[in-house]
């Protein structure tokens, strides 16, 4: 009877493995979720709240209808009026982790830099972000130089401080600013970007700079 009984248990037992692993198999909401770009990149996605946002920074050389972007460096990059992007001291191996920096023009070219279903975030959709009270930083010194101050609480965000391109094709601030472009113009020539630095908790704010800066993008999903 004992011996019957253990049987039982055990089929039981093989029973709930089994139902669980086909779960698993076929649930897509355990599976990682991600996105990618026209040009294959995948990235890590994150949902914050009613958001769900691309957890690493943008890397794509192409619109969404497969037409390159502009891949300008040096002293040609100043006042540029199309879309185009650079990398930081013209080095793939920093564009690996922090993605490219791209002008304003290139955000908001109705050929689209996002992959299909998601767009550049406005300023009202990062303050809902900020709003979160989590913090938006990757955490620890790895890319952030120190000290990186941050909030308790992380958001699996993980911004990253790709810094800029200004005057020259000059690359500034890599580990200490991130900045990042909305889709907000503030005037003729200039645009809003939000920015974090190592010494501030989260979003440090808001500031309009010439939409000719090189800057990170992140999107969010439609």
């Amino acid at each position: 009877m004992k011996v019957i009984f253990r049987c039982i248990k055990i089929i039981a037992l093989l029973i709930v493995m089994f139902s669980f692993c086909m779960c698993s198999k076929d649930n897509p909401d355990l599976k990682p979720e991600s996105v990618t770009d026209i040009d294959g990149n995948t990235y890590k996605v994150v949902k914050i709240g009613t958001q769900t946002w691309m957890a690493e920074n943008l890397k794509v050389t192409h619109y969404l209808n497969g037409d390159a972007i502009d891949n300008i460096q040096g002293d040609l990059w100043d006042n540029q009026t199309a879309g185009a992007f650079c990398l930081y001291n013209n080095d793939e191996t920093v564009a690996g982790t922090y993605g490219l920096l791209y002008n304003w023009y290139a955000v908001i070219d109705s050929r689209k830099i996002c992959p299909d279903g998601w767009h550049i975030a406005s300023n009202d959709d990062w303050e809902t972000l900020s709003a979160s009270s989590m913090e938006l930083k990757e955490q620890g010194t790895n890319h952030w130089i120190s000290p990186n101050n941050c909030l308790v609480k992380f958001s699996g965000f993980n911004g990253l401080p790709g810094g800029s391109v200004g005057y020259d094709g000059s690359s500034n601030s890599l580990g200490e600013y991130g900045y990042w472009w909305t889709s907000i113009e503030d005037d003729a020539d200039n645009a809003w970007l939000i920015m974090m630095i190592n010494i501030n908790t989260g979003l440090t704010g808001e500031v309009n700079m010439y939409k000719w800066i090189g800057a990170s993008v992140r999107c969010i999903k439609d």
